[in-house]
């Protein structure tokens, strides 16, 4: 009788036991020892692609992912890194890896290596294939620009906020991106440049302008610039601007401006900025890939640019819309005019050797 009592608690213990530890839940990212299905370790046949830089970096890889799947016939697969990077847009058709990335089992090109490989689709299809530099392929993933212009959606709410706040201001809005902060002592220490100046982004009215660059006529530059385009072009036009710098762009756009231009809040995340950004009627961009996206996820608008990416002559053929100005305050792109030289502070231009 003592045996049969003290085996039906043994047997409930074991039970009690083995409920307790099927309701412990192991945390995301750690797994069980033996749970090889949480590792990837495919056979062959896929491609991901480098996942640092931030968003608009990220946002070309992705982009740069897609069109190489398709064009190689492999299959694309997002680093975890890149997933949680991008995971602002509930929209993408390539996922993130569910498992843990193993850099051992790929198969690493740099971008340059890869557009110059002779390996044949059979050949590349017997391994997984990482890109595993920075990557922008313009020409490769143009051909899917409304894809990718569905794919980079936000949340319907971020959409819904950024249409609220363009309805505020009627007539045709243009977007401005400024980049400045990390860029005004990369562009200038790698390359010798400055980075655009107010001069560039505030083509104002040659009224206002004639007393202090009165210079600038005598040059006979590309015109007083991208703002001054757009307001000659269309009535009624309000500038929208989103930077890295905002208290830069209020200080030397908006203070001087304050009837047309607006500088979004402080306060917006990323990509409630990018969506107000490609949903202006035009675009004016700076340097960075942030920059480009903004203009390049809207179809029928005007792009006004400082950066001569894309190259120039292949969007002279695909993207009709889209124009290179150059920036009044610079010779030959890269050296300073004596008369910008001399007011650089007043006109807002950051002088590379001085940060």
């Amino acid at each position: 009788m003592e045996y049969r009592r003290l085996t039906f608690v043994l047997i409930c213990c074991f039970i009690a036991i083995f409920y307790l530890f099927s309701k412990i839940k192991i945390p995301a990212g750690h797994h069980k020892l033996n749970d090889k299905s949480k590792i990837c370790a495919p056979k062959s046949g896929l491609i991901t692609i480098w996942d640092d830089g931030r968003l608009g970096n990220n946002m070309c890889s992705y982009a740069t992912l897609c069109a190489y799947a398709i064009k190689y016939n492999l299959k694309p697969m997002l680093t975890p890194k890149l997933g949680q990077n991008l995971n602002i847009f509930p929209h993408l058709s390539i996922k993130p890896m569910n498992c843990e990335f193993r850099e051992k089992d790929w198969t690493k090109f740099s971008i340059d290596e890869f557009r110059k490989t002779n390996l044949s689709l059979q050949e590349l299809s017997k391994m997984n294939v990482k890109i595993d530099t920075y990557s922008c392929e313009l020409p490769e993933f143009h051909h899917f620009r409304k894809n990718l212009i569905f794919e980079f959606r936000m949340e319907e709410k971020i959409e819904r906020k950024a249409h609220s706040f363009l309805s505020r201001f009627h007539g045709p809005k243009v977007g401005i991106h400024v980049r400045r902060t990390d860029f005004v002592q990369l562009y200038g220490s790698k390359y010798h440049k400055n980075i655009p100046s107010k001069l560039f982004y505030d083509k104002v009215s040659k009224r206002k302008m004639e007393k202090k660059l009165h210079f600038l006529d005598q040059m006979n530059i590309f015109v007083f610039k991208a703002m001054n385009y757009f307001r000659q072009k269309y009535s009624n036009v309000t500038f929208i601007v989103t930077s890295d710098d905002k208290k830069w762009c209020q200080k030397f756009l908006a203070e001087s401006n304050p009837d047309d231009v607006i500088v979004t809040s402080e306060e917006n995340s990323r990509e409630l900025d990018l969506a107000i950004m490609k949903h202006c009627n035009h675009s004016i961009v700076s340097v960075g890939t942030f920059g480009f996206w903004t203009g390049y996820l809207h179809l029928n608008g005007e792009v006004i640019r400082a950066s001569s990416f894309p190259n120039p002559k292949w969007t002279q053929t695909n993207l009709p819309s889209w124009q290179l100005f150059e920036d009044p305050c610079f010779i030959n792109d890269s050296k300073l005019t004596e008369e910008c030289l001399k007011h650089s502070k007043e006109y807002g231009i950051t002088l590379w050797h001085e940060k």
